[in-house]
């Protein structure tokens, strides 16, 4: 059975990631900045999230795929 997963950050390495965690039946919630990244994701079957906060709502676990700790911060 499939986890309920969200991603923050839809770059390169994040798409891959959610990509695969949905070909193994997880459910994604995703959300980044870019608002095309999250689009282009849930032509895959992501749900899309208009903020982190949404996005990690209800979730079993939180991918953070960010490039810099001062966007973690």
């Amino acid at each position: 059975m499939g986890q309920n997963i969200a991603v923050i950050g839809a770059g390169l390495m994040g798409s891959a990631i959610v990509t695969r965690l949905l070909e193994r039946g997880h459910a994604v919630q995703v959300f980044d900045i870019d608002a095309a990244r999250i689009v282009s994701l849930a032509a895959r079957g992501a749900r899309p999230a208009s903020s982190i906060a949404e996005a990690s709502r209800n979730s079993d676990f939180i991918v953070l795929r960010l490039n810099h700790a001062d966007t973690v911060r």
